[in-house]
């Protein structure tokens, strides 16, 4: 089980399923899209901070720290952008671990 307190201390980390969920019922949820390709991509808020949720290709459940509620609005549009040219078969793909904080 995930110590919420490691969010404080890391930009961008792995989550199992169950931790996602703890991070999701402990949070206040600002936005929430359905990517129809990888899941729910969502903004939270959690003490104070700004954090995006989603779950990559591989379906690994992420959390990265933004800088604040309109970074993470452009990061999460950008990314629902990708999903509509991927869904339109664009080849394209997401690099999860790319530093997205803007």
């Amino acid at each position: 089980m995930i110590d919420l307190s490691i969010l404080d201390l890391k930009i961008f980390i792995n989550l199992t399923e169950e931790d996602k969920n703890i991070l999701v019922n402990s949070s206040k949820i600002i936005q929430e899209n359905d990517t129809l390709l990888s899941g729910k991509i969502r903004i939270l808020e959690y003490n104070h901070n700004i954090y995006i949720q989603e779950k990559t290709d591989k379906m690994d459940y992420i959390v990265r720290k933004v800088n604040n509620i309109d970074s993470a609005k452009k990061i999460v549009q950008d990314r629902l952008d990708t999903y509509d040219r991927m869904w339109d078969g664009c080849g394209c793909r997401i690099d999860y671990s790319k530093d997205t904080n803007i």
